[in-house]
């Protein structure tokens, strides 16, 4: 109620450190030669031809703003690297850390299940000696990544929600069903959240301070650990995947909350194209603070999308989206866990309403999907699974679309730099591979629309309700 719900938010990356380095440097992570998360062994990180740590003189969001007079912090979760060679968070342009999956010399708890509450208690200290003082400060929980261990306090107290959890069937070493574990956890990382954002009302910080809630990627499978059951909604894929499940995650902005002056507005939804890219510029945009001459970005200033006001309205507001002026791109090189439905093309690109998947060499997999919310009728339901594959058309309608959005994301990865990619075949078989023998008539079709980036969206939506 308190900030603006953004439903089309993108990660840089289905998986934790790549996608950690696109929020702190506004640029792809396979610039820095991060594919995967980070090893803590350097024979493991050179197995899959990756950097063993995000490079200390990469220009990162908290280096650019501690050199503006911000106080900047860092409490949690880390993943930018821990061999023993690796800089330590305090490199990077901040001031105070205590992490983990680090060499940080104050070491977090990562782990246990009192991690949420020692991350926030260190967090809340930082706010606190630091209230009268421009700050900047990245609270990175351990919570709902593997392993998770919640107290019989902690699941007692989400009892009510996981009284309705199907724990039959429980294996002879299985006590405690997967759902009650992942659910106790993020109820309590959730409680911890509840109570900083107590504090920056208590010192009185709340209409002075733009709060950002998201994650890193898309749910775990369970294959690869039994309390990996965080739903991924209507969206195809996980973890891992550069379908929607993979890198589409939370995006919640607040500044203000319901306070008398919000400067993002309450209780609204809205659908614009964003990506962690995009963090690096827009946050700079917003403190006023020039993004360095010298430097690149992938990502680009999103501001005037999440600081704006909606219409007055007797309920949750709907808004369209904002046009963006370049597209989100991805690469995702190895394997992926889990059902093969999971496995995506190793590119993607999302322009607009549409978003092409492709091998990198051709001949292989292209997949292109309407994913678009919003259109002029509100007629036709965007394609969340990604079931219907366009690219499979007779008498391919939509090859302009796929011939532009497909030269612009292989010209993007002629700029990364090169390594072996692991197949991703797919499944031939399933339903979900979208293959259309004929053009489809039900409702749920509509021709090409002329699109690029630059995209004029229908903005006469309907609001409340």
């Amino acid at each position: 109620k308190g900030g603006t719900l953004f439903m089309d938010f993108h990660v840089a990356n289905p998986v934790c450190s790549p996608s950690r380095a696109g929020f702190m440097t506004g640029r792809c992570p396979a610039r820095f030669r991060i594919h995967t998360a980070l090893n803590g062994n350097p024979a493991a990180n050179a197995a899959v031809n990756q950097a063993d740590f995000l490079p200390p003189n990469a220009t990162t969001l908290t280096a650019v703003m501690q050199k503006n007079g911000w106080k900047t912090g860092h409490f949690g979760k880390w993943h930018l690297g821990s061999t023993p060679n690796a800089p330590v968070p305090t490199q990077y342009g901040i001031d105070e850390s205590c992490t983990f999956n680090s060499r940080d010399p104050c070491a977090a708890d990562g782990h246990t299940a009192n991690s949420s509450t020692n991350i926030v208690d260190l967090s809340i200290d930082f706010i606190t000696r630091n209230a009268d003082s421009p700050f900047y400060l990245n609270v990175w929980l351990h919570v709902s990544h593997n392993l998770l261990n919640p107290s019989a306090e902690q699941k007692a107290a989400c009892a009510a929600m996981t009284a309705a959890c199907a724990c039959s069937g429980l294996s002879d070493n299985q006590t405690t069903c997967a759902h009650e574990i992942f659910w106790a956890a993020q109820y309590d990382a959730d409680a911890q959240i509840g109570r900083l954002l107590t504090t920056l009302g208590d010192l009185d910080l709340n209409e002075q301070t733009l709060i950002m809630f998201s994650t890193d990627n898309g749910p775990e499978d369970e294959s690869v650990y039994i309390s990996a059951v965080g739903s991924t909604g209507p969206f195809r894929g996980r973890k891992r995947s550069l379908y929607e499940g993979g890198i589409r995650v939370p995006f919640i902005v607040s500044w203000g909350g319901l306070g008398p002056a919000p400067r993002v507005a309450p209780d609204t939804v809205d659908n614009t194209v964003l990506g962690g890219v995009d963090w690096f510029p827009t946050v700079l945009a917003i403190a006023k603070i020039s993004v360095p001459a010298s430097l690149v970005l992938d990502g680009i200033d999103m501001s005037a999308a999440i600081v704006r006001l909606s219409p007055a309205s007797n309920g949750t507001t709907i808004r369209p989206p904002t046009p963006r002026s370049k597209p989100l791109t991805w690469e995702w090189r190895f394997a992926v866990a889990g059902h093969c439905e999971n496995s995506a093309p190793k590119l993607a690109i999302r322009d607009g309403r549409y978003k092409l998947l492709r091998d990198v060499d051709d001949g292989g997999r292209l997949e292109l999907y309407d994913l678009s919310f919003w259109n002029a009728s509100n007629a036709t339901t965007p394609d969340y699974h990604e079931n219907f594959n366009l690219a499979m058309l007779p008498g391919s309608p939509y090859q302009a679309v796929i011939d532009r959005m497909s030269s612009a994301v292989l010209a993007w990865h002629a700029t990364l730099p090169p390594g072996p990619y692991t197949p991703s075949p797919g499944c031939g078989t399933f339903p979900f591979r979208g293959i259309a023998a004929t053009t489809p008539t039900d409702s749920g079709w509509r021709a090409p629309m002329a699109t690029s980036s630059t995209e004029v969206w229908e903005d006469s939506a309907p609001t409340g309700g």
